[in-house]
């Protein structure tokens, strides 16, 4: 990883994300690292995308359909599985839409739910960008601090990714870097006036 990629990924904008997450002990950690670090969110089938130079001259136009045909119906079958599964995965995750302090290598935000400080934690990014990919993330539990505020409870918990896909991380990075100009754009637009 260069210098300026390691600066990419502390910088930081505030947002609001939905996301989906859970406790995870050490053994659970362990059996989903290899799964979340190894299969990207977002899987590209371009046919544009090929090595072999000579073959890409005599790419016809049905095969450039089919092929995104295949990648459209790739989506579908993904969707579908998500519906039938979420009955399932609303057991076991909780899902809220929180502010939250994010960069490539972490996050905060404020909870009802608590998670145990040093812990291990799985959480599912959606971000609001088509195909809404949901980035799939492991995490340390580096700060989870109960406060009490007229007689509502709720935890400041502070995430460090330990474990993201490759490909996961840059998007989530260009997602941060497109929101910050918004809000910079946002900013000014409001100050011109």
């Amino acid at each position: 990883m260069t210098a300026s990629s390691e600066r990419r990924e502390f910088f930081r904008i505030r947002d609001r994300l939905d996301i989906e997450f859970r406790g995870v002990d050490e053994a659970e950690y362990v059996r989903l690292e290899q799964i979340v670090k190894y299969n990207p969110t977002q899987v590209v089938l371009d046919p544009k995308v090929n090595g072999n130079k000579k073959s890409k001259a005599r790419e016809k136009p049905e095969e450039e359909a089919l092929l995104a045909f295949l990648g459209m119906l790739d989506r579908k079958l993904s969707m579908i599985v998500d519906l039938l599964t979420k009955a399932r995965v609303d057991e076991m995750y909780t899902r809220r839409y929180v502010e939250l302090e994010i960069s490539g290598s972490g996050f905060s935000f404020v909870s009802d739910v608590p998670l145990d400080e040093a812990g291990y934690a799985e959480f599912r990014l959606v971000l609001p960008v088509f195909p809404y990919p949901k980035i799939p993330v492991l995490c340390r539990v580096v700060r989870s601090v109960k406060r009490e505020r007229n007689c509502h409870v709720d935890w400041e918990i502070a995430c460090k990714f330990l474990t993201i896909n490759d490909s996961d991380r840059d998007l989530l990075i260009q997602y941060i870097f497109a929101r910050e100009r918004e809000q910079i754009r946002s900013r000014k637009g409001l100050g011109d006036r």
